[in-house]
């Protein structure tokens, strides 16, 4: 079954991570998973190019999107995640949207978790629950918009957990375990 709401022809619906058929230039017809998409194009009336990955050797292999399976699951949240992601880095910070470079490293200091910086997280986090909600981006520089990633957070997390779940682990430990006065407003 199509998904009628992610359209094969328009870039904004085709995401790397998403299930999908193609048609190669050989004509033949394969599916996998998204690896990334090629081109700059908008809207293709051929489908948008892509670069599978995936077992079965289709790893690597080039082709345009004919049909993308409907997202089960936890892929939905993470694709509508992605979709926000690219509008939002389209908008300067605002009363509710912030992007932080990281949570702990600094560049300048990478040897020591950069305290100022876990507690502007924290200061940003109890605005937005304050607020009417917002988003919190780590690992966008805040000036130019531009990925940084969460390589150098990663860092200071346990040796087998330098990951994204890792990540996510420390953060929401860090935040279970500060002090009220930290999450008061001045």
């Amino acid at each position: 079954m199509q998904a009628t709401s992610f359209d094969p022809k328009r870039r904004s619906d085709v995401l790397p991570g998403m299930y999908v058929h193609i048609l190669t230039d050989n004509q033949e017809q394969l599916e996998g998973i998204v690896k990334k998409t090629k081109g700059e194009v908008d809207y293709h009336p051929q489908g948008i190019k892509v670069v599978l990955s995936g077992k079965d050797g289709v790893d690597g292999k080039i082709g345009r999107a004919q049909k993308i399976e409907i997202p089960k699951d936890n892929a939905l949240l993470l694709i509508n995640a992605q979709r926000q992601l690219k509008t939002d880095l389209a908008y300067e910070e605002n009363n509710n949207l912030e992007y932080k470079g990281s949570f702990q490293f600094d560049s300048d200091r990478p040897e020591h978790k950069a305290k100022f910086l876990q507690k502007s997280v924290v200061k940003t986090i109890q605005a937005f629950a304050n607020a009417d909600c917002g988003r919190l981006y780590i690992g966008i520089h805040d000036k130019t918009h531009k990925p940084l990633g969460l390589s150098g957070d990663y860092t200071f997390l346990k040796e087998g957990k330098q990951d994204l779940d890792g990540f996510e682990i420390d953060l929401l430990n860090f935040l279970s375990v500060q002090p009220v006065s930290l999450f008061q407003l001045a």
